[in-house]
C-alpha cells in the first residue's frame, strides 16, 4: 500500500475562508478553487501539481487510492477536498493533527507550526499570507513557484512529524482516526429537504407568535434600559461591561459582546428572538440549526464532523458548526432534525447504545465483583443490598426493605433554590412529602427533604450548588463547575430542561452575587425512578441529579425518618456498616485515587484499579490507558482551601477544574469506556459502515435485506469486552429505521 502525504493550497479571501464558513460549505462552494497540491509518495521526493480542476483531478487519479493511505495535517480538510471535488477515495486516512491531540492533550497547540518547532523538524513558512484574495490566474510564475515551495515544505514537515508521532501511537487508534475522518469525508446521511422546510416553517411561526405575545416594539428593543427590563421579565440577568469611553458600568448589548451574543442560544425562544432583533440577526438557534441542515441538503449528503480526542477523557467532540453531540436528545425539534437524516436508498440506520457503560466500568475497575456479576445477570442491585442487610434472598425483599437498601444521596443544592412542584415553584427547603416534583418527564414523588449542612457552593446563573453537582446537558450529566465555565454547555442544559417542561412556568428573579460562597444545602431524596428534578436559574430551568455516594449513620437515620421509616440509630449504624462492607471496593478505590493524586504532585509513579489497569508516569505526567494513549495531568497544582485543607486542580482553557479521588476515578472510567467503544466501533466497521458516534452510541448503516443480521452483529460487537478488561460485563440496546430519528 502506498503512503501519500498531501497538502492542498486553496483560494481564500476576507469573506471566503475557513474562519467565515464551515469546512463543508467552503469545499462545496462555487467559489472553491484548488490552486495547487503538494504530493509525496512514500519516501520519494515531493512534487506539486497545479492547473484547472480537471487537470489537477487527472494528476491525482494517477494514484491508486484504493490501495493508498493518505496523510495530511488536518486530514478532514484535505480528505474532503479529495472526496468532494476530485472523486478520489483513499483506503485509509491518517492525520497528524488528531494524533498530536491524543498524545499531547487537548489543551496545547496542535498547529503544524507549533509541532514542527516542538520536534525541531523544520520551520513552517508564511507564504500563504501573500495568497489572500488571489486565484491561480492571479499568480505570476515566480509567485506560484514560491507558493509551491511553501506547500512542499508543509508536506515534508507533515511526513516527518508522522514518523515521529507514529513511533509512540497505538496502531488500533489509527483505525479509529480513519473511521472518524470518513464520517465527514465519505458521508452517508441524505437529508430530507421537504421535512426540513416544514420544520423551518413551524419554528418561524412559533417565533412570530412568541414575539407578538412579547409586545416589544423597535423602541424597546433598541433602548438599553428598556431592553434590560424586558430581559429581566424573561428571567435573564442583562450582561454588563465597563464602558471603554466612560469607564463606568454599562449594558453589554453590542455585536462584539460575547455574553450578549451567547443569548442567541438561550433555551427560551423569546429571549433568542429579542436578542436576534437587537443584533439585526433574523434567525434564532433552532432556525440557524435547521437552516444549516437545509443548506447542506442543497449541496449534497450530510458529513458528520467530529473531533477525534476532543476532551480530557478522549471523547469525541462536535466541530464545523454541526455538533450532533449537542443535538437535543428529546423533544419534537430534536426528533424532526433526526428524522430528516435518512439512510441511503436501500439501507437502514442502526443506532446501538451501550447500557450503563460507565457504571459497569466502575464496578469492574474497583474490583467490586458481586456488583459486576449483578450487572451481568441484570439483577436489581437495590434488592441485593437489602438482602445483605436483612439476611434473606433478594427475591423476598419488599418495597420498604428495598428503599432501605438504596445507597445514600448527598445533597448539593442550596437553600432558596426554586424546585418545580405540581403547585408551582417552591424553595427547596419548603418542599414537603406532599409535593410532587417534575423530573423532566413526569410528576414524581420523593422521599423527603434531607438537610446536608453548610457547604461551599458556586453560582450557575444565580442558582447555588456544590461544584460537583450534576446537571443534565442533552444526554450527559455534567458537573456544575463545568457548566458554569462553558456557555455552550450551559445553553445545552437550559435547552434540555425548557423542552422538558410540562408548562411555561417563569421562576422568580434573584441576584447572582459573588462567584462562590458557603450556604446551607439540601436534597430531595429519591425523586422518582430517575433520581432527578427541575430547579430554576435566572436564565431558565435546568434538570439536576441526586448525586454523590455514602453517608453516615446519623444522616441515614434522619433520611429514613423523613421518609416515615422509623429505625433505631444503632440499627442505622449496622446498615451503614453492612453497606460499606458490601460495596467496599468502590470507596477503597476513591481513597486509593486520593493517595495517587498526592503521589502525582510529588512526581512519583502510581497505579489505580483492578490489577493496576492504569498507571501514572511522572515523566509523562499522565495515566497510561489500556489503548496505549494517555490522560494528561501535566497542569496539576496543589493549593489550600479556606479551611486550611489541601485541594488539587488542573488547568483547562475554560478555567481550573478541581481534582479529588472520586473525580479522578470518574475521569479514568470515562476514558476506559471510550477505549472500549472505540474498539467496538472498529469491530463494527469490519462488516458495516460506521457513520456516527454520539456519546456511548454508535450509528451504522446496513442493507435493508440484512438488517436483522446486521443488528445482531452490531449488538454482539457492543457487548464485546477487550482482553485487557476480562471480567467486565457489558450490555446494549439498539434501534433500526429509515432515518436516525426512527432509531
Amino acid at each position: 500500500m502506498n503512503f501519500v502525504t498531501l497538502d492542498f493550497e486553496t483560494f481564500y479571501d476576507k469573506d471566503f475562508s475557513l474562519t467565515k464558513v464551515t469546512t463543508e460549505e467552503y469545499i462545496r462552494s462555487y467559489k472553491f478553487e484548488a490552486i495547487l497540491c503538494g504530493i509525496k509518495i512514500n519516501e520519494e521526493t515531493p512534487y506539486w501539481v497545479t492547473g484547472t480542476k480537471e487537470e489537477i483531478k487527472k494528476e491525482l487519479q494517477k494514484i491508486d487510492w484504493s490501495n493508498a493511505a493518505m496523510l495530511a495535517h488536518n486530514a478532514m480538510f484535505d480528505g474532503a477536498i479529495l472526496s468532494f471535488v476530485f472523486d478520489c477515495h483513499p483506503k485509509v486516512l491518517l492525520d497528524t493533527l488528531s494524533m498530536a491531540r491524543a498524545l499531547h492533550g487537548v489543551e496545547v497547540g496542535g498547529s503544524l507550526k507549533v509541532l514542527a518547532e516542538r520536534y525541531n523538524i523544520g520551520v513552517k513558512g508564511t507564504e500563504v499570507g501573500n495568497a489572500l484574495g488571489k486565484h491561480r490566474a492571479d499568480f505570476s510564475a515566480e509567485e506560484l513557484n514560491r507558493y509551491a515551495e511553501y506547500c512542499v515544505n508543509d508536506v515534508n514537515l507533515t511526513h516527518d512529524l508522522f514518523k515521529i508521532l507514529a513511533a509512540k501511537f497505538p496502531p488500533k487508534e489509527l483505525k479509529v482516526i480513519d473511521l472518524t475522518l470518513k464520517m465527514f469525508t465519505e458521508p452517508s446521511f441524505e437529508l430530507d429537504s421537504l421535512m426540513l422546510e416544514s420544520h423551518m416553517y413551524s419554528v418561524v411561526s412559533k417565533k412570530e407568535k412568541l414575539m407578538a405575545a412579547i409586545d416589544a416594539d423597535k423602541e424597546t428593543i433598541m433602548s438599553g434600559e428598556k431592553l434590560a427590563e424586558l430581559l429581566r421579565t424573561l428571567g435573564v440577568d442583562p450582561p454588563t461591561k465597563i464602558s471603554p469611553k466612560t469607564g463606568k458600568l454599562t449594558y453589554a448589548f453590542a455585536k462584539t459582546d460575547e455574553e450578549f451574543n451567547a443569548l442567541l442560544d438561550h433555551s427560551d425562544l423569546r429571549v433568542q428572538s429579542i436578542v436576534a432583533a437587537r443584533l439585526g440577526v433574523k434567525s434564532t438557534l433552532e432556525e440557524t440549526r435547521t437552516k444549516r441542515f437545509m443548506e447542506i441538503a442543497n449541496r449534497g449528503t450530510m458529513p458528520v464532523p467530529l473531533k477525534y480526542y476532543a476532551a480530557h477523557t478522549g471523547r469525541w467532540g462536535g466541530s464545523d458548526k454541526v455538533n450532533l453531540q449537542n443535538l437535543p436528545a428529546r423533544g419534537q425539534n430534536a426528533n424532526k432534525l433526526k428524522k430528516a437524516m435518512k439512510a441511503p436508498e436501500g439501507y437502514v440506520v442502526i443506532d446501538c447504545d451501550s447500557s450503563q457503560i460507565e457504571a459497569r466500568v466502575l464496578a469492574w475497575f474497583s474490583g467490586q465483583e458481586d456488583l459486576t456479576e449483578a450487572f451481568r445477570k441484570k439483577e436489581d442491585v437495590y434488592k441485593i443490598m437489602a438482602g445483605s442487610i436483612y439476611l434473606k434472598p433478594a427475591e423476598d425483599i419488599d418495597s420498604a426493605e428495598r428503599f432501605v437498601g438504596k445507597t445514600t444521596i448527598l445533597g448539593c443544592i442550596s437553600e432558596g433554590t426554586l424546585v418545580l412542584c405540581s403547585t408551582g415553584w417552591k424553595p427547596i427547603e419548603t418542599v414537603s412529602l406532599e409535593d410532587t416534583v417534575w423530573d423532566g418527564k413526569e410528576w414524581v414523588c420523593h422521599q423527603g427533604l434531607v438537610k446536608k449542612g453548610i457547604k461551599e457552593t458556586l453560582s450557575v446563573c444565580g442558582m447555588w450548588l456544590t461544584p460537583d453537582h450534576k446537571i443534565l446537558c442533552g444526554t450527559q450529566w455534567k458537573e456544575a463547575q463545568l457548566v458554569e465555565q462553558d456557555e455552550n454547555i450551559l445553553s445545552q442544559a437550559l435547552e434540555t430542561a425548557v423542552k422538558a417542561l410540562p408548562l411555561q412556568a417563569k421562576p422568580e428573579e434573584f441576584e447572582e452575587g459573588q462567584c462562590r460562597k458557603k450556604l446551607m444545602t439540601y436534597v430531595l431524596a429519591y425523586a422518582g425512578p430517575r433520581n432527578r428534578f427541575v430547579v430554576a436559574t435566572n436564565r431558565g430551568p435546568v434538570i439536576v441529579h441526586n448525586c454523590g455516594y455514602g453517608m453516615g449513620s446519623a444522616k441515614f437515620h434522619s433520611q429514613l425518618k423523613m421518609a416515615t421509616v422509623e429505625l433505631e440509630l444503632e440499627e442505622c449504624k449496622r446498615i451503614i456498616n453492612v453497606y460499606r462492607a458490601t460495596y467496599a471496593k468502590i470507596p477503597e478505590l476513591w481513597n486509593q485515587a486520593q493517595t495517587c493524586i498526592k503521589a502525582m504532585i510529588s512526581g512519583s509513579a502510581c497505579s489505580l484499579g483492578l490489577d493496576g489497569i492504569v498507571s501514572f508516569d511522572p515523566e509523562r505526567k499522565g495515566f497510561k490507558l489500556p489503548n496505549g494513549l494517555w490522560q494528561q495531568y501535566d497542569t496539576l497544582t496543589q493549593g489550600t482551601n479556606a479551611e486550611g485543607y489541601l485541594e488539587y486542580s488542573y488547568k483547562t482553557r475554560k478555567g481550573p477544574v478541581k481534582l479529588y479521588g472520586g473525580k479522578l476515578v470518574e475521569n479514568l472510567c470515562q476514558a476506559i469506556a471510550r477505549c472500549i467503544i472505540a474498539e467496538q466501533m472498529v469491530m463494527i466497521a469490519k462488516k458495516y459502515r460506521v457513520i456516527l458516534t454520539v456519546h456511548d452510541s454508535v450509528g451504522s448503516i446496513a442493507p435493508i435485506a440484512e438488517q436483522k443480521e446486521a443488528q445482531l452483529y452490531i449488538e454482539s460487537c457492543m457487548r464485546w469486552v477487550p482482553e485487557w478488561a476480562t471480567g467486565l460485563t457489558l450490555d446494549c440496546e439498539s434501534g433500526v429505521g429509515e432515518s436516525y430519528g426512527d432509531c
